[in-house]
Order: C-alpha cells, then sequence, then structure tokens
C-alpha cells in the first residue's frame, strides 16, 4: 500500500475533511478491487500507531476505524474480524484513542462475518478497561455505541451464565450518566434490555439507574450549538423506560406517588403521566393493588387543585384505573370497595361545601369512575347518587345551585355516554338509573333558569348547559318534557335582552339535528308569530326583532327538513307580501336577503340538498321577479338578492342540470321561445314572449333583470355551451348594456357577466380574435373621450376584460393593461386608479367558486410586468400626475401576496410613505398593510425611514374622517416598530408618539381606543 496515502490523511483529517474522505474511499476501493488487503492498511499505520504523539495515534487509528466502517459488511472473513478485534481489544489501555478505537469496533460488530460469542468478550473488556466518567462526551458516546449495537443484534447470544455479570457492567456502565446526548441513547438500550429479556434479580440496579434522573430537569444552554434533543425527549425516553417492565411495580409506584403528594405541580405532572402509562402498558396484576395508594396521594390534588392541567392528568389516570379495575374484577368487592372509598369521601367533602369549584371537582370524580361501565354508572347512581337528593338544594344560596347544576351536568354527560343520545347506534335494554329522580332534577333545573334574574348569567348557563344534556340522552325525557325545555330555550334564544340568546340558539340547533319536529312544532310557530304585519311599515323595534328571528330560523335549519321548510314558509312569506304590495317593502328585502343568507351557508357547509331547489324555487323566482320589477315592487336590491340566490343554487347543481338550465335562461333572454323559467302566470307569460336582452336597455324599468341573468350564468361550468363557445353577440349586447345603464348595480352585473363570458371560454384564439373586433378596439378612443360617461364606462370594460385576460394568464392582457397605464395622464385618472383595482382585486362573484378560471402565480405575474413600468414612470411624471401612479402601486402591492414584494422593498418603501399623504382611505389602508409586512419582516430597512415614517402613522389615526380599519392599522405598524426595530432608531420619536397618541385614547371606537393604549404603552416601555 502507497504510504504516501497515509500521510497525506494525517495531514489533511483535521484540515479538509471532504479531502480526507477522498483518501479514505480511495483505500476502500483498492480493498474491494484486490489491489491491496486489510493487513497492509494495518502494516502502513502501524509506525504510527506506536507514535508518542498523541494526535498522530488517534489519526493512524481513525483512518482504520473509517476503512473499515466503509467496507461491504460481507468482504472481510470470520478470521480476519476476529484478529482485528483483538487488535482494537488489545489497544483499550491507550485512553487517548479510545474515541477512534470504539468506532473500528462498531464497524468490526456490523460486520456479517463477525463471531457472536466475542460480543461478550467486547463487553467484558470494556467492562474491566474503562472508567466511563473519566472520559469526554464524545468518547463515552462512542463506547455506549458499541453497547447499543451489541444490545441490537446480540442480545440474544448472551447465555445465562454470563447474563448476571453482563447486568452488573452494564449497570456499572450506565450509571452517572448526565450529557443529554448519551443519556437518550442510555434511555433507549435500558428499553430494549428491558423489553427483551427477564432481569430477575437486577431489578433494584436497573431501576435505581433509571429512577435517580427523575424529575427531568434538563434545561438546554442558550449557547447550545447542534442540541437537538430537549427536555420533552428526555422526559419521555425515561418514562418509557420506567414502563418498560412490569418487574419495577413494588420500586415505581410507592416513589411516584411520594412524588404527587410532595412536589412541585410540575413534577407532579410528570409522575402522574408516567402512571397513565403504567395503566396502559403493564398487566393490571402489576398495579391494581395501588388503587387506593393512588387515590390517597392525588385527592387533594384532584378536589381542591388550581392547576387545570394537573388536575385533568390525575382524573384521567382515576378513570384509567378504574376501567383496568372493573375489566379485571367486574362488579366485585375490590371494584366496589375502592369506588366506595371514593364516592364516600367525595361527596362527604361535597356536602360541606358544594359550591361550583367543589362541584366540578367531585363531578369529575364521578364522572371518572361511574363512565367506565353501565353496570359501574348503576351501581354509583343507586348507592350514592340519593346521598346528593337529600341535600337542601332549592334552599340553599344561588352559589351552591350552581354548584349542583355543574355536578348534575357531569352525571347526564356520563348518562348520555352509556345510554346513548337520540339517533346513535348504541341500544340499552336495562332501565335508566336516573330515571326515579327526572321529576325532582327538571323541576329544580327549570327553576334556576327561569326563576331566577338575567344578569345571574353563570347560574342560568349552566342550568342551560344541564338541560341541554339532559335532553339529549336517548329515551330519559317524553315528549312534553322534551318540549318543556325547548320552549324554555325558545324564550331565552328569542328575547334581545337575555344574555343567553346565543347559548340557547345554539343548543336549539344541536336539538333540531335530533328531533326536528320539536323544532317545526315549537319554534318555527313562535318565530313566524313574531314576523311584522304584511303591508304595514316596519318600526326600529319590529326591524330587530324580525331579523333576530331570521337569524334563528337559519341557524336551527341545518337538517335537512327544517332548511326545506324554512324556505317554504319564507316563500309563502313573500308571497303574501307581495300580493298587496304597490311599492318595494323593506319586508320583502329581508325575506330576499335572508334566503341568500341561508342558501350561502347551505353551500359553505356544502349540503347537498340546493340543487333539488333548481326546477322549483328559480323558476319562481324569475316569474315573481319579471312579474313585479317593471312595477317597482321589486327593487334592485332585492333584484340582487334574487340573483345571488340564483347563482347559490345554479352553481352548485350538476353539469346536466345546469345545460338545462342554460337553454331555459338563453331562451327566455335571447329569444321569443317559451321558457320553463316562467311558470303559469298569463301576464308574465305574455311579457316574457316580446321579452329580449335588448328591452332593458331601451326602457330601464327592465333593466333590473338583467341581475338575474348575471346570476345564472355566472354560476356555470365552463364546459356548459352557452359559456364554453364565445357568442359575440352575448358580449356586445353587455357592452351595450355597460354604456346605456343609468343604475351602478346593473352596469355592474353587466360587467361582471361580461368578464365571465370572455374568462370562461375554452378557446384561446377565440378571445384574441373577439379583442380585435370594432367593439373592443372602439373602447379605447372612447376611453379618451371628453365625454365622461362615455370615458368611465369604456375605462370600466376595458378593466373587467383585462381581469378576465389576467386571471387566464394570456398575453393579450398587457395590451389593455399598458393602455391603462397610460390612461394615467388623464387629467382625471381616478377612473383609471379603479381600473387597476378591478384588475387586481378580488372579486365576491368572479372566483373559483363560480368556475372563473384563476391561473396558478396570475397575480405574481400581473406584479412582475407592471412594477418595473410603474416604477419606472413614476420619477418622470409631473406633480399632479404622480399622486395616481402612487394609487396604482399601493393598490397592486397590497392585493399581492407579501411575499414577491419583500425583495422589492428598498425600492418601493419611499413611494408606499408618500402613499400615506394621499387622501384615499383605500390607498392608505393597502400601503400600511405592506408596510406593516415589511416592519415585520426587514425592520432593518424600516430604520432608515423613521423620519418620513412616523408622522403619517401618527396622523392617520388622529383623522376620524378616516375609516377605523385605517387608524387602527396605523395604530398597529407603531405597535410593531419598538417591538422590532433598534432601540437606537425608537429613542428619538419616543416621546413625540407618547404625546401625540393620546387624541387616539379618546377614539369614538373602542377597538381603536385600546389599539391606541397598548401601542403608547409599547413606546413607554
Amino acid at each position: 500500500m502507497n504510504s504516501s496515502l497515509v500521510a497525506s490523511y494525517l495531514f489533511t483529517v483535521d484540515k479538509n475533511e471532504s479531502e480526507a474522505k477522498d483518501i479514505v474511499n480511495h483505500i476502500i476501493k483498492d480493498i474491494i478491487d484486490e489491489k491491496i488487503g486489510i493487513v497492509d492498511v494495518v502494516t502502513s499505520i502501524g509506525d504510527y500507531l506506536t507514535n508518542t504523539n498523541v494526535s498522530m495515534r488517534g489519526k493512524a487509528l481513525l483512518l482504520l476505524s473509517q476503512v473499515l466502517e466503509g467496507l461491504p459488511k460481507d468482504r472481510l472473513p470470520v478470521k480476519h474480524v476476529s484478529v482485528l478485534l483483538q487488535f482494537y481489544l488489545n489497544r483499550l489501555d491507550d485512553e487517548v484513542t479510545l474515541m477512534e478505537n470504539s468506532l473500528g469496533i462498531v464497524a468490526l460488530l456490523h460486520m456479517d462475518n463477525f463471531p457472536s460469542p466475542k460480543a461478550v468478550d467486547v463487553c467484558y473488556c470494556y467492562f474491566d478497561a474503562t472508567d466511563m466518567p473519566k472520559y469526554s462526551q464524545k468518547t463515552r458516546y462512542s463506547i455506549l455505541k458499541i453497547f447499543d449495537t451489541i444490545i441490537d443484534e446480540y442480545l440474544f447470544d448472551i447465555s445465562p451464565n454470563t447474563k448476571d455479570a453482563f447486568f452488573a457492567g452494564i449497570c456499572t456502565t450506565f450509571a452517572g450518566e448526565k450529557d443529554p446526548r448519551n443519556l437518550f441513547l442510555v434511555f433507549s438500550m435500558l428499553q430494549k434490555i428491558l423489553k427483551r429479556f427477564p432481569i430477575g434479580g437486577f431489578e433494584k440496579q436497573f431501576f435505581d439507574i433509571t429512577y435517580c434522573y427523575f424529575p427531568i430537569t434538563f434545561r438546554a444552554p442558550p449557547d447550545a450549538q447542534g442540541l437537538t434533543i430537549t427536555t420533552d425527549d428526555l422526559k419521555e425516553q425515561l418514562k418509557n423506560t420506567l414502563v418498560a417492565t412490569d418487574a419495577f411495580s413494588k420500586l415505581l409506584l410507592p416513589e411516584l406517588f411520594k412524588k404527587l403528594k410532595a412536589s412541585a405541580v410540575r413534577v407532579k405532572i410528570d409522575a402522574l403521566n408516567i402512571f397513565v402509562q403504567v395503566c396502559q402498558n403493564w398487566h393490571p396484576t402489576s398495579y391494581l393493588w395501588s388503587c387506593t395508594e393512588y387515590w390517597e396521594s392525588i385527592k387533594q390534588e384532584i378536589l381542591e387543585s388550581t392547576d387545570t392541567t394537573l388536575q385533568n392528568t390525575a382524573l384521567s389516570a382515576l378513570n384509567l384505573l378504574t376501567k383496568n379495575l372493573y375489566k379485571e374484577n367486574g362488579l366485585s368487592s375490590n371494584f366496589t370497595n375502592f369506588v366506595g372509598v371514593l364516592l364516600t369521601q367525595s361527596f362527604e367533602y361535597f356536602s360541606k361545601d358544594y359550591t361550583v369549584k367543589v362541584a366540578s371537582s367531585i363531578g369529575a370524580v364521578f364522572a371518572a369512575i361511574a363512565s367506565v361501565s353501565l353496570e359501574s354508572f348503576n351501581y354509583c347512581c343507586e348507592k350514592y347518587l340519593p346521598y346528593i337528593l337529600e341535600l337542601p338544594i332549592e334552599s340553599e344560596s344561588l352559589e351552591k345551585r350552581h354548584g349542583m347544576l355543574v355536578f348534575l351536568n357531569y352525571v347526564f354527560k356520563c348518562d348520555a355516554l352509556l345510554y346513548g343520545k337520540w339517533r346513535s347506534q348504541n341500544s340499552v335494554d336495562c332501565p335508566n338509573s336516573l330515571l326515579p329522580h327526572k321529576n325532582k332534577w327538571l323541576s329544580f333545573m327549570s327553576g334556576s333558569l327561569m326563576g331566577v334574574a338575567k344578569d345571574e348569567v353563570s347560574l342560568r348557563t349552566s342550568a342551560v348547559d344541564v338541560l341541554y344534556t339532559l335532553s339529549t340522552v336517548k329515551g330519559y325525557l317524553d315528549m312534553n318534557e322534551l318540549t318543556m325545555i325547548v320552549q324554555f330555550l325558545v324564550e331565552l334564544a328569542f328575547d334581545l335582552d337575555d344574555p343567553l340568546r346565543k347559548s340557547a340558539t345554539d343548543k336549539l340547533k344541536d336539538i333540531g339535528l335530533y328531533k326536528p319536529d320539536i323544532i317545526l312544532l315549537v319554534v318555527f310557530p313562535h318565530a313566524f308569530s313574531l314576523f311584522p304585519e304584511i303591508s304595514s311599515k316596519i318600526s326600529s323595534a319590529e326591524d330587530a326583532t324580525f331579523k333576530q328571528s331570521l337569524h334563528i330560523l337559519i341557524t336551527l335549519s341545518e337538517e335537512k327538513s327544517l332548511f326545506k321548510t324554512l324556505v317554504i314558509r319564507l316563500v309563502e312569506a313573500l308571497k303574501d307580501q307581495l300580493n298587496v304590495a304597490k311599492h318595494d317593502s323593506q319586508y320583502a328585502s329581508i325575506v330576499l336577503q335572508t334566503l341568500c343568507l341561508a342558501f350561502r351557508n347551505r353551500n359553505i357547509e356544502k349540503r347537498e340538498d340546493v340543487p333539488s331547489y333548481l326546477d322549483h324555487l328559480v323558476p319562481w323566482l324569475y316569474t315573481t321577479s319579471f312579474k313585479y320589477a317593471p312595477i317597482s315592487v321589486f327593487s334592485i336590491k332585492d333584484l340582487t338578492s334574487v340573483s345571488q340566490i340564483i347563482n347559490e343554487i345554479v352553481r352548485v347543481c350538476p353539469l346536466k342540470n345546469q345545460i338545462s338550465f342554460s337553454e331555459e335562461l338563453y331562451k327566455l333572454y335571447f329569444t321569443s321561445e317559451e321558457s320553463s323559467l316562467i311558470q303559469d302566470d298569463v301576464q308574465v307569460r305574455q311579457l316574457s314572449a316580446t321579452f329580449c336582452l335588448a328591452k332593458p336597455m331601451s326602457d330601464q324599468k327592465y333593466a333590473g333583470l338583467v341581475l338575474l341573468l348575471q346570476g345564472g350564468m355566472n354560476g356555470l361550468q365552463r364546459s356548459v355551451p352557452v359559456v364554453k363557445d364565445l357568442h359575440e353577440t352575448l358580449l356586445n349586447s353587455c357592452i351595450e348594456m355597460v354604456e346605456q345603464a343609468t343604475i351602478p348595480a346593473v352596469m355592474l352585473s353587466a360587467l361582471r357577466l361580461l368578464s365571465s363570458l370572455l374568462n370562461k371560454c375554452s378557446k384561446d384564439e377565440d378571445i384574441n380574435t373577439y379583442l380585435q373586433t370594432p367593439a373592443i378596439t372602439s373602447l379605447y378612443g372612447k376611453a379618451q373621450s371628453k365625454d365622461k360617461g362615455q370615458s368611465h364606462a369604456a375605462l370600466q370594460i376595458l378593466s373587467w376584460l383585462a381581469k378576465a385576460l389576467v386571471s387566464r394568464k394570456l398575453q393579450s392582457a398587457s395590451n389593455i393593461v399598458n393602455y391603462l397605464l397610460e390612461c394615467l395622464h388623464l387629467e382625471d385618472a381616478a377612473s383609471v386608479v379603479n381600473a387597476f383595482a378591478v384588475i387586481i382585486k378580488d372579486d365576491p362573484i368572479l372566483n373559483k367558486t363560480n368556475y372563473y378560471v384563476e391561473r396558478i402565480l396570475y397575480k405574481q405575474k400581473f406584479y412582475a410586468e407592471l412594477m418595473p413600468k410603474l416604477l419606472e414612470a413614476i420619477p418622470k411624471v409631473t406633480s399632479k400626475e404622480k399622486p395616481f401612479y402612487l394609487m396604482v402601486l399601493s393598490i397592486v402591492i397590497g392585493n399581492v401576496p407579501k411575499d414577491i414584494v419583500i425583495p422589492d422593498m428598498p425600492t418601493v418603501l419611499p413611494l408606499l410613505l408618500q402613499c400615506l399623504v394621499l387622501a384615499d382611505s383605500g390607498v392608505q389602508y393597502s400601503a400600511l398593510n405592506v408596510i406593516m409586512t415589511a416592519i415585520k419582516e426587514i425592520p432593518s430597512l424600516i430604520s432608515d425611514y423613521m423620519n418620513s415614517l412616523i408622522p403619517p402613522l401618527l396622523a392617520i389615526p388622529k383623522d376620524l374622517n378616516n375609516p377605523a380599519a385605517v387608524r387602527l392599522l396605523a395604530l398597529k405598524c407603531l405597535g410593531l416598530l419598538p417591538e422590532l426595530v433598534s432601540p437606537i432608531h425608537i429613542q428619538p420619536f419616543k416621546a413625540k408618539v407618547i404625546r401625540e397618541l393620546v387624541p387616539c385614547l379618546d377614539d369614538i371606537k373602542r377597538v381603536v381606543r385600546t389599539e391606541a393604549s397598548r401601542t403608547r404603552h409599547k413606546w413607554y416601555t
């Protein structure tokens, strides 16, 4: 073997790790290619191994160990492995090379031809030759890796004759380790031994070297580099080691119970977690003897604990212990004696002071014991609950009544768990043991809810909770009793002044899921009785009651039959109103808005029954709208609601249904054919026979009907023929509607329809061809017309066309965007700024839920193409034009992902600061959002602009003309500065900020006042 390789390795190993690795790989390759043998490697390093230079010996031995580590596992024969092993074992006296030596032995242990009996010899040699506390962490770790390998691969090769000596040596070697990295490995090895091997006679030794680490108090030092082991990791490993064998039973459990009686809360929780693992992993006979001892150790913490985590962990352990005791013994004397001790002591404690805190603890104990089985529940109820019933509940103070309600809630939760809830699958044949006490408890709960003042919120909340829990128990209450509880909840839910109305509504909603008939019988009639009189003017009080009633009905109508009934009843109410109405009414508007919200919520919850309303409700909506819109009984606001209802229904329908619907819609708006969307109403059929899309443009009383077209069309999938193919006539009609419309909502509806149709077209070439037609090219001239109305309409059309193209990432979008950019020089460029807002902002209608095409990263592409042009133009424009450019900049940056803005922030930030002094609050809001991100992500950059940033951040929240959201955002930006920017940059502004924030403390909005106070405090400290 070339000795120069060894010399090169010794020279480079601690200077260039990569080069040293290459030398090792070269030697390994030569051995595999049989150019040299392993004996040659040993011979070549022989002189270095006897060198008086400690470093040289270590490097030479490391070379050999790394070569062995890199060789194929089957390369060396048994003879060579044995000789090399003896060579390494003979060098154990050289303590300075012990780490390198151990690496070589580990490599040999992994060899396929390692002689198994030699593993015991390795252990004995290390037991005799090493003194672990003397060595460094790395050396100890390398030695521990030898034992880890032996335990993994050769543990069962240890004979019974050598077991005692092996265990004794292991206990001595592992004892006293303190480094977390080594300790983690020690715990891992101990678990393997304890789980795989009987340790008879060595229980005490293994327990002592393990339990001495409890509780784990390790805290990683702040300067610990690369230390990935945490305190929780060590706790978990220690816990797994202690519960690895139930041979520790008589040693571990008494020690844990001592810790439970007198230790810090954190230590008690750790001890409880170990006990829980014991109950989950050991054979029951190993720990069930300790039931009473456990209770005596922990009962004070359960009954009087101030730490919720400790109490919950203790209760979990109690439940697990009781459950396993029942599984092992059934309802034997062992079980009943243990339960008797717990409940007798608990109820004696309860009788002295049944306040809420105590009641909650006792209830939790009862639930932990009684819930283990139906038999145990009945036993506990029959044997011990009568003791509670004898307490003078109703004559006690409200606080004690509250405590009793809390306790009963635990009892009935247990009851529901074991006997099941309505519509649950489990069926229990035996009678409910709580039935004999039903009347007394119902009377007590009802009086606690309805017989006390409204301001006793906590007491009444507990009464609501326990009555609800009681109502869910399968078969416990009869229909009259359940109806009575629902009536109580109805009174609360519909009382605008009752603080429990939300809680009561939520409970009614849950009851409606398993007992919809009761909701229909009690709640619906009550809610509809609160509706205002038809055709009468609604007062403010009636308006609040009306809206509250509708809100409750929507909330409750989650179940399918309830929702169907709600829709039917609201439609009937709307019909009654329309039959007598001579003009638009608030009543109809509120009902339509409610229907819209109901269907939107239904879709958010992904209910499958919404498409079923396409065949009946949608035609009725079209018929009614065509009948009442021209005579102004339906306002534009009402038609907007109708349009949204239609959209919510259509967009979730299957493709087949959408195609049929689109055909009927096309007949209604574009041909004189009879459409099934118009029902049997002679007057409306006559109108629809002569109606076409041109009519709304020539007669404004029909203009609102365009909204219904947009609502239906926007919800269609892209594969529906009327959407898939580009219809130039339809698109041109949309453009004409925009140009001629005088109602903003109609104009917006036509613009959305135009954008949607263009965006969903299947062929890019058809879109590009359409963009070259006169209808589009003429818009460029109109946009710069002196006629403001014509100019505004043209810019609007171009912006919505651009939105459709930008979302699809079509290159043709750049032509319109570039033109709009040029239009910023117009005298009144506000419409142009709004055009850019339309392009980049998310639209509530044109989105993926309505199948609008939004290609991935389209906003990023738009930003990347537009931003360089804006930044290039801003320095060159006049002072009059500059605000418009800054507005566009702020709007674009504020509506794209912040990640793509951060790299440009050094260039963009000065311009955003200029946006803060503009009068447009929307621009300010967008700019503030980006500035907030910059403060969080790159505070070092912000510190250079403090002089320009602080004044507008102080001025914006003091100006009450700004929306509350803008004022609030400015204050949040101010509050972040002292947290993230260096104090040296904060100090010059401290007094000024504290002084000028004083007016904000009197802001008309509480949320702003709160944020101002918080921000001011941050600057103080």
